[in-house]
């Protein structure tokens, strides 16, 4: 691929651009940042990107288009791709258009447009590397991390010949290229199995599912034959059985109904024993409450006695807790005087440690106000004189290109004017130029240049006048104008040379710096408060204050540690108050429940008395004694009249009889259910035995058994084929891993031929299968690539694509582009990788855009180009 120019047009900050670039050489265009450069590179891949069509709105093509305004994108390129030369260009965003014109080549003289035009570019593109095309270019310091260069068809195809290999011998071509395509045709190349193969496969084993299937659903017809057969003999014996079940059902029940008589008997004298044991009972818990009763009272007596002693000793009690009271409540009266005294203390030397404090920022005011006053007028004095010089960068700026421009334009002119020389031979015949006389020694010659019309004059017989060409005249203009704007301009600025010009802003940049020195002190000096509270705090006055802060704070200390302590022994003696009124309290609340208790107790014993005389009168105590005697006689004879009645009934075992009754009614429920389900299954089997086509689904299973037999012999054949494709890919790709092995070594070589002219004659890389830089070997230290800092790893970057670029066929490469290269590198090693970069351009286009040209001086032969 070879790039002849590169047109631009509305493209980010590029309003018009042309480059133009040879079929070999360097070409190094430089500009300012932010001129354009890198936007060159970026709107040619927006151009070869056959991705992004002219009515593409994407963002890529959005952020392109100069910001605020509707222009139209154009980029557009003349290059070459094998045979063809073309010229392909794309307008976007408006009158939006894609073309493609052929130059020479096959089809010179072909315009096409539109999709058409981006479908033959992509053609055409296909045809080249683009792995060289994405690795021969460094974009401003981007190359930090190794080349991967093992899909570059042009460098394989390269080192194979270097490394004593043909193309076609099965290291890239041909026999591989074949059986890579049959091994696709079965295998990703990720290894996997593809779609095909397996449809295959899931499509034999869906046919022998549905054989399977098939297969099952003609057992079925079978499986209701047998089933309706059995069920026929079944409801035969189930009948047979209903019917014994039956018989056994009511022989239970007559046996049920004979029990009835004694059950009766039993139940009748269980209820009058119930009757006699609650009338027992009853006079038990008579007689038991009189017992109680009785009880009850004499404790509620001997209780009362019992409170009435308790609380005759808990009214000493209380009078000796009243004495101590009185005690506490004098001691807490004298410590609250004493606290009282102290906090007053504590008050009054609170008040004079504020009115030292308020003094000490008082004066500490007056201080800083005094020092903002002084750096203030400093300032204003400062800028007043900042204010009056004119020089600054940018009118120094202007001097400088004025000064540059005249040194130029009196270069031209001097080149361009012819030069008069004079020799004075005699004094015999004067000489007057431009009407003085010229003095100038016997022997000697004079020389001026001619820039301007001239009149000699040899004595008064001739008159030569010496007209220069008007370009001539012209640059002798141009120079004089170009004069006259540099003593106009150091004019306005007050100075008579560039150097005082320089000289001024010189001390104009003092003199900033001390402004800004300045006032970072007076924000210092003001700090947080603003002008007006730092006079106010200035203005305060606490009164005399005789103690310094430092004295007002130790007194204010001792003052609170004697209020503290007068403090902790007023607590003390409240607590001790409390303490004893919680004492007196508790006295006195157990007096009162004392008291409560006694009365409570009497009370009781009061209730009691009466309610047991009011018994009494109603029931005696030995009336009670002899109703209980009688109900518990009567009770015996009643239970024993029970248990014969219920011993009776034991013998003729009636649970029994009850569990065999209800195990036939049981039983008999149970056949007869079976029965009626097998009936109902009977009728089920013989429809769905009518609903079956046997005849049909022997059909499908005989179908489906050719099916699968076919369809197996595919599958294997199949299977063999891509076991056979596998076996042969990957032993032709273990062969290209050898051949790629044996050209490693003049990669390496010719990488260490170039990067000993940079880092010197004992350097050396290790280059991997994939050819990439893995490590350097240099002055008997081995560094891998990752170890390497950001320079050597620039520099080695750079010296891999010219290695590169300097082994394939210029008509197989492309363009080296350097971007803002070499920006980690020193001016030793940038001397000496140029030295490499003016070689490869003899066979190679290289391309480098630069903000810095300087460090392309050495570069010999490089067409430079001004984005400025």
């Amino acid at each position: 691929m070879k790039l002849h120019r590169i047109h631009v047009e509305n493209f980010k900050a590029i309003d018009d651009r042309t480059l133009e670039l040879p079929d070999c050489g360097i070409v190094i265009a430089t500009g300012r940042n932010e001129v354009g450069k890198t936007s060159m590179v970026e709107a040619l891949d927006l151009l070869l990107d056959t991705g992004t069509k002219a009515s593409s709105r994407s963002r890529r093509v959005k952020t392109a288009q100069p910001y605020g305004t509707s222009l139209q994108v154009v980029v557009e390129a003349e290059m070459t791709i094998g045979d063809h030369r073309f010229i392909h260009r794309k307008c976007f965003l408006k009158d939006k258009e894609s073309s493609l014109k052929f130059l020479a080549g096959p089809r010179a003289g072909e315009t096409i447009t539109g999709d058409e035009a981006v479908e033959t570019m992509e053609t055409l593109l296909s045809g080249t590397d683009r792995t060289l095309w994405d690795a021969l270019r460094l974009m401003q310091a981007s190359g930090l991390s190794p080349l991967q260069l093992n899909s570059s068809q042009a460098l394989t195809a390269a080192l194979e010949q270097a490394g004593g290999q043909q193309p076609d011998e099965g290291s890239g071509g041909g026999l591989m290229e074949r059986a890579r395509v049959e091994y696709e045709k079965y295998f990703t190349p990720g290894g996997s199995e593809r779609r095909n193969v397996a449809a295959r496969r899931a499509e034999l084993e869906d046919v022998r599912s549905n054989l399977a299937t098939a297969q099952d659903k003609l057992a079925e017809v079978d499986e209701v034959v047998d089933s309706l057969s059995r069920i026929n003999e079944q409801i035969s014996y189930d009948r047979t059985v209903v019917a014994s079940k039956k018989t056994d059902c009511d022989l239970a029940e007559a046996a049920v109904a004979s029990l009835d008589h004694l059950e009766k008997e039993v139940e009748a004298t269980r209820h009058t024993a119930d009757e006699a044991a609650q009338r027992r009972a009853e006079a038990q818990t008579a007689h038991e409450l009189r017992v109680k009763l009785i009880d009850d009272r004499a404790q509620a007596q001997s209780e009362h006695e019992r409170y009435r002693k308790v609380a005759s000793e808990l009214s000493a009690l209380v009078q000796g807790v009243v004495e101590e009271q009185e005690d506490a409540q004098s001691a807490l009266d004298e410590t609250q005087k004493a606290v009282a005294q102290a906090e007053k203390a504590e008050a009054e030397a609170r008040q004079t440690l504020v009115a030292a404090r308020v003094g000490e920022k008082s004066a500490k005011a007056r201080q800083q106000l005094d020092l903002i006053k002084d750096l203030k007028e400093r300032i204003a004095a400062e800028r007043q004189r900042l204010d009056a010089e004119k020089v600054d960068d940018q009118a120094l700026s202007a001097l400088r290109k004025a000064v540059k421009a005249d040194d130029l334009a009196r270069e031209k002119a001097s080149m361009a004017s012819p030069q008069l020389a004079v020799e004075h031979l005699t004094d015999e015949v004067p000489l007057r130029i431009d009407g003085a006389d010229l003095d100038v020694p016997i022997g000697q010659t004079s020389q001026r240049r001619v820039d301007d019309e001239l009149v000699m004059e040899i004595g008064d017989a001739w008159r030569v006048r010496i007209c220069p060409t008007s370009e001539v005249m012209a640059l002798g203009q141009d120079a004089e104008t170009a004069h006259q704007a540099v003593v106009s301009q150091l004019e306005s600025l007050g100075v008579t040379s560039l150097e005082q010009a320089e000289s001024r802003l010189a001390e104009r940049k003092v003199m900033e710096t001390r402004i800004s020195s300045w006032q970072e002190r007076l924000k210092q000096a003001q700090g947080e408060a603003t002008i007006s509270e730092l006079e106010a705090m200035a203005e305060r006055d606490a009164g005399a204050v005789s103690m310094t802060v430092e004295e007002a704070q130790r007194s204010e200390e001792n003052a609170v540690a004697a209020a503290s302590k007068a403090r902790t022994a007023q607590r003390q003696a409240d607590e001790r108050l409390k303490a004893v009124q919680e004492r007196y309290r508790e006295a006195h609340e157990k007096v009162f429940r004392a008291r409560v208790d006694m009365d409570k107790s009497d009370e009781t014993a009061t209730r009691l008395s009466t309610e047991l005389t009011a018994a009494r009168e109603v029931t005696s105590d030995q009336t009670l004694a002899e109703a209980l005697a009688t109900t518990q006689e009567q009770d015996l004879v009643a239970r024993a009249e029970a248990d014969r009645a219920q011993a009776a009934l034991a013998e003729r075992n009636p649970d029994q009889v009850h569990t065999e009754a209800e195990g036939a009614r049981v039983a008999l429920k149970t056949a007869t259910e079976r029965l009626e389900n097998n009936i109902r299954r009977q009728a089920e089997l013989s429809g769905q035995l009518q609903g079956l086509g046997r005849q049909q689904r022997q059909a499908e299973v005989d179908a489906l058994t050719v099916t699968e037999h076919q369809l197996a012999r595919q599958v294997a054949g199949l299977e063999q084929r891509a076991r056979s494709a596998k076996l042969l890919y990957e032993t032709l790709k273990a062969h290209l891993e050898r051949v790629r092995q044996s050209y490693v070594a003049p990669f390496t070589t010719q990488i260490d031929h170039i990067g000993r002219g940079v880092f010197g004659q004992d350097l050396h890389v290790e280059i991997n299968s994939d050819l990439s830089v893995v490590a350097r070997q240099l002055n008997g230290s081995r560094l891998e690539w990752d170890q390497l800092s950001s320079g050597a790893r620039e520099q080695l970057g750079l010296v891999v694509r010219l290695a590169v670029a300097r082994l394939i066929d210029p008509d197989d490469g492309v363009p080296v582009i350097l971007d803002d290269a070499l920006v980690y590198s020193d001016p030793v090693r940038v001397r000496h990788i140029l030295s490499e970069v003016a070689q490869g351009a003899r066979t190679s286009q290289i391309v480098v855009f630069t903000s810095a040209p300087e460090r392309y001086d050495s570069v010999p032969g490089a067409q430079r180009v001004d984005f400025d």
